[in-house]
C-alpha cells in the first residue's frame, strides 16, 4: 500500500469517527449538500425543541409506551419463576413496544398507538390465560393463602397500560395545521 492511499484512508477513518461522535452527541453537524442528508436535529437543539411542536396525544403515546416497558419489568420479576408466567406474553407486548418505536422514527404517528395498544391486549390475555388457574383455586377455596400483594400490582400495571393505549388511541397524535401556521408566522417564518 502506498503511501498516498494509507492518508487517505486514515483520514476516511478520521471523518468517520468524527460522524459518529456528532450523531452520539446530537449534533448532526456533517449533514449538508455533498451528502444529501436533512437531519431533524439541528446542532444545539434540546429535547423541549424536538417535541415542542408535537400532540399532546402524541406525548400520552410515549407515556404509554413507558408504563408498557415498566409493566413487562414488573410481570418478568415477579412471576418469572412461576409456572404462572407467560413468555408469549413479554414478548408479544416487547414486540408492540419495538414496533411503535419503529413507526415513530418512520414518522407514522396515527398507527403508534394502536399497534402499543395491540401488543399491550394481547400481552394482557396472555396473562389472564396463564395465571387464570391460579384465580379460580384461590376463588373456589382450593388454595387459602389469598391473592398477594404482587398479584394486585402487576394486575394494576397491565390494566393501566391497556387503558392507557385504549385513550391514547382516540387523541390527536399530529399537531393541527392551524397552530403549525400559527406558530411559523409569529416567528416570521421560521419553522420552529
Amino acid at each position: 500500500m502506498t503511501l498516498w492511499k494509507r492518508r487517505i484512508t486514515f483520514i476516511v477513518i478520521l471523518n468517520h469517527r468524527e460522524r459518529v461522535q456528532n450523531i452520539r452527541y446530537g449534533r448532526l453537524t456533517y449533514a449538508d449538500e455533498q451528502t444529501g442528508m436533512n437531519p431533524t436535529i439541528q446542532k444545539g437543539e434540546s429535547m423541549n425543541k424536538a417535541f415542542s411542536n408535537k400532540a399532546i396525544g402524541f406525548k400520552a403515546t410515549l407515556l404509554a409506551m413507558l408504563v408498557s416497558v415498566v409493566s413487562i419489568i414488573v410481570y418478568a420479576s415477579i412471576y418469572s419463576s412461576t409456572r404462572y408466567m407467560s413468555w408469549a406474553a413479554v414478548g408479544i407486548m416487547a414486540a408492540g413496544i419495538v414496533a411503535s418505536f419503529c413507526l415513530i422514527l418512520a414518522r407514522q404517528y396515527r398507527f403508534v398507538p394502536t399497534v402499543l395498544l395491540v401488543g399491550d391486549f394481547i400481552g394482557f390475555l396472555f396473562y389472564v390465560y396463564y395465571i387464570y388457574f391460579y384465580v379460580s383455586s384461590v376463588v373456589t377455596g382450593i388454595q387459602f393463602s389469598g391473592f398477594p400483594v404482587s398479584f394486585f400490582v402487576n394486575i394494576a400495571f397491565m390494566l393501566v397500560s391497556v387503558v392507557l393505549c385504549v385513550i391514547c388511541v382516540f387523541m390527536r397524535q399530529t399537531p393541527k395545521e392551524g397552530k403549525t401556521e400559527a406558530k411559523e408566522a409569529a416567528n416570521g417564518g421560521k419553522n420552529g
